[in-house]
């Protein structure tokens, strides 16, 4: 009888190491199942949520214009972009105002008082929380900011006539 011996090397390799292939395919189906363990007890990540809606910096910074105009632009700038037209503003006392650029996408809006500002009477501008950014992020809370604006005295120290100072006349 004539018997046909396998010269394959890999099935010699497998028969020669018999044991170790077992053991080692052992310790594979263990880390496999340990690693499927490990998943399944994992909580899913929390997304994060967005910061809110906030105004960040406004214009005047210290809630007066000192200026010969009264027709000074307000200006809000927000952490994330808005669109004006979106935003819910009240001012009071009322004044008829206009804002620039209602329909794009901005970071500041600009509020611009069609006849003027009354020297020295307090306005309260409010945006209200169910403002939204572009992306859909609202405000926390209602925002208030007040301000005047008054004519400077002519000796006044902070305030400069001039941007830029190079401008300014020697005396």
């Amino acid at each position: 009888m004539n018997m046909v011996v396998n010269q394959d090397p890999l099935f010699l390799f497998f028969q020669k190491y018999k044991r170790y292939v077992t053991i080692f395919s052992l310790v594979l189906v263990v880390i496999f199942f340990y690693l499927i363990f490990k998943l399944l007890a994992t909580k899913p990540a929390q997304p994060k949520l967005p910061e809110p809606l906030k105004v960040v910096s406004v214009v005047p910074e210290n809630n007066v214009f000192k200026s010969y105009f009264s027709t000074e632009v307000v200006k809000l700038s927000f952490n994330y972009l808005v669109i004006p037209k979106n935003l819910e503003i009240s001012i009071s006392p009322f004044v008829e105002t206009r804002i620039l650029d209602q329909d794009k996408l901005t970071k500041t809006i600009s509020i611009i008082p069609l006849k003027g500002w009354k020297e020295n009477q307090e306005y309260t501008i409010i945006i209200k929380k169910e403002s939204k950014s572009a992306n859909g992020v609202a405000l926390e809370n209602d925002f208030d900011f007040k301000f005047k604006w008054v004519v400077p005295e002519p000796d006044d120290p902070d305030f400069n006539l001039y941007i830029d100072e190079k401008e300014a006349p020697n005396p």
